[in-house]
């Protein structure tokens, strides 16, 4: 169920603020000093310019010496310096504090999203959930870091520049208060049309993403192309782009406006504060130095400004994302029994109904269903029958709705997935073509069997399990770097045939252990003539184990030990080959379907 609870901005900076402290203790300690010292080394600079200036004055009318003058020139200069100096490690030192956090806040949205159950991947609100958290994981700290620049080195530049103005006119320091005001009364107008937009264009982006993938992503290019598709996805494409544009130039324009309106108080604040500044140096009240380092700070007070409303705008635009990435880590956490399960006996559904979320039918509809362990199903039926469905509920990746799913009477519902997992292996028709080298692409399992006495799994025996697939270290794709050699062009690599890709796959499930093993369409790569000898393989293989084959095709389902034939969600017919051809029923008319191809 998609998470919707409201995140408040405070809670979202106490979150931000425990994360950076448990994840970089010593760099946030380290980038608040430096960013406090980075702002009082401005202050450093204009009393320094004031001392300068002052003794100028004092040698114009011959109450300085010139070596004076020169050594006060040095101290400003050597003040400038420590300025850029600071500035400089002040910078590197956040940009690092940036990436490893950024690194981490990824790093624990993968972990969430690991954790959540593989049927919320169905539902289109979990997906805009899912983006918009991707999205604010990398900018989740952007909102923390204008607050600790605002709370360290604003508030000490402003702060010591109001002190040094109080002690030398108490009433110029008013006029920081001149310079603040309009800004923030902007930056808080703003916050509410970014956050707005945020919600407004998710599934906006994810659309505009999808027909940009359609034109030019590897995965749909080829078909793309043949099918002259490309001008009926550029469309479409265009119109996705064009709803997006209108929904965030929309939110600019009211933005800009209020920009602009802020700008103009400001210069009118400045204008205000200069002359003041002026005001006073003639009736006397501050000296021309005071005054030099005034005037030249004053700009600098503007610049600093300018930088806070870019820093609040940047915390406003992020924190309608990061809000949704600490929503999405949020979520809460499945209640499931940490203890592990077998299956040494007997699999069951009792009374067990599966509906997608935002359907309105069910797809599994009170099933019943004993397998005992050691047997091979084989599980046929039309497209839309509720095969790979039911293999999804009977494997655990889909909790149904009602019903129960029994591992030796242990309902799974109940038992953390990973625990599930442990002991099921799967291969799939929509295998991932992993870019890793053959080596890695086989024994990717963290589980993956190792020799007898814990060491690694041997070369050797690698090369042996891939050649049970018919996959051979002479063929001329892996004969010079053997199982070194990196898979898939985008690295650098050689490609294989659909078929070759698909045994790798088939090797990567087949050898991790397992008590159950689902083949969903395992062979639909692989040349029919070829293909009985792969069955063969696995009936070897799952002598053992349980195995669960969903197939098209019906001559493969000969080896099972039993077979079902799904209908609309239902069991209409169950039994070994021979029974249900004797039966003449559905699976004897797909049977006979099928064989006319053959003849």
């Amino acid at each position: 169920m998609t998470h919707k609870k409201k995140s408040s901005f405070g809670k979202l900076l106490l979150f931000e603020i425990r994360f950076c402290f448990k994840t970089c203790p010593f760099l946030m300690w380290a980038e608040i000093l430096a960013s406090i010292l980075h702002g009082l080394s401005f202050v450093a600079v204009m009393y320094a310019t004031q001392l300068f200036f002052d003794v100028i004055a004092a040698a114009v009318t011959s109450r300085q010496s010139f070596s004076d003058v020169v050594f006060w020139a040095l101290f400003l200069g050597i003040t400038v310096i420590g300025n850029q100096l600071i500035n400089g490690f002040e910078n590197w030192l956040f940009d690092v504090l940036y990436e490893k956090l950024k690194g981490y806040s990824i790093l624990n949205l993968y972990r969430k999203t690991d954790k959540i159950g593989a049927e919320e991947f169905e539902a289109a609100d979990f997906l805009d959930e899912l983006r918009n958290a991707r999205e604010g994981a990398e900018q989740f700290i952007f909102p923390l870091f204008p607050m600790v620049g605002l709370l360290t080195f604003y508030l000490a530049y402003f702060f010591g520049v109001g002190w040094y103005i109080f002690n030398v006119y108490p009433i110029l320091a008013f006029s920081i208060l001149v310079v603040f005001v309009p800004s923030f009364l902007g930056q808080y107008v703003k916050s509410r049309f970014f956050s707005r937009l945020a919600d407004l264009t998710t599934n906006d982006k994810r659309r505009f993403e999808y027909f940009e993938q359609c034109i030019c992503g590897k995965e749909y290019f080829k078909e793309t192309t043949f099918l002259a598709a490309a001008g009926y996805f550029k469309k479409r494409y265009q119109e996705a782009l064009a709803i997006l544009s209108d929904k965030e130039w929309k939110t600019n324009k009211k933005s800009a406006a209020v920009l602009i309106m802020v700008q103009m108080l400001t210069l009118a604040g400045y204008l205000i504060v200069l002359l003041v500044f002026v005001d006073a140096l003639i009736k006397g009240l501050i000296s021309v130095g005071v005054f030099a380092a005034l005037f030249a700070s004053i700009g600098k007070m503007f610049d600093m400004m300018d930088e806070v409303m870019d820093s609040v705008s940047n915390l406003v635009k992020n924190i309608g994302l990061a809000e949704k990435y600490v929503m999405f880590l949020e979520r809460p956490k499945e209640r499931r029994e940490d203890r592990k399960i077998a299956l040494n006996n007997m699999l069951e559904l009792k009374d067990v109904t599966f509906r997608y979320q935002g359907a309105e039918t069910d797809i599994l509809k009170n099933l019943n269903l004993s397998i005992k362990a050691g047997d091979v199903i084989a599980i046929v039926g039309e497209n839309g029958s509720g095969k790979s469905t039911l293999v999804k509920v009977l494997s655990g990746l889909f909790p149904p709705q009602s019903g129960q799913v029994l591992y030796d009477g242990t309902d799974v519902t109940k038992v953390e997935r990973n625990l599930i997992y442990d002991i099921i292996s799967m291969v799939g028709q929509n295998f991932i073509k992993y870019l890793l080298n053959v080596r890695n692409n086989v024994n990717i399992s963290k589980d993956f069997n190792g020799e007898e006495d814990g060491s690694p799994l041997s070369d050797q025996k690698i090369i042996g399990l891939l050649s049970q697939v018919e996959i051979a270290m002479e063929q001329k794709e892996l004969k010079e770097d053997g199982l070194d050699t990196m898979l898939g062009r985008e690295f650098a690599g050689t490609d294989l045939s659909g078929g070759q890709w698909q045994r790798i796959a088939i090797s990567r499930g087949m050898f991790r252990p397992h008590q159950l093993i689902v083949l969903d369409e395992p062979t639909a790569a692989i040349d029919p003539l070829e293909e009985s000898k792969i069955f063969q393989l696995f009936y070897e293989l799952c002598k053992e184990n349980t195995a669960i084959i969903v197939t098209h095709r019906m001559g493969c389902a000969k080896i099972a030990t039993k077979i079902l034939v799904m209908d609309q969600g239902a069991i209409i017919e169950a039994g070994t080959h021979q029974e249900l051809i004797a039966q003449q029923g559905k699976y004897f008319e797909m049977y006979e379907s099928q064989l006319q191809w053959y003849q």
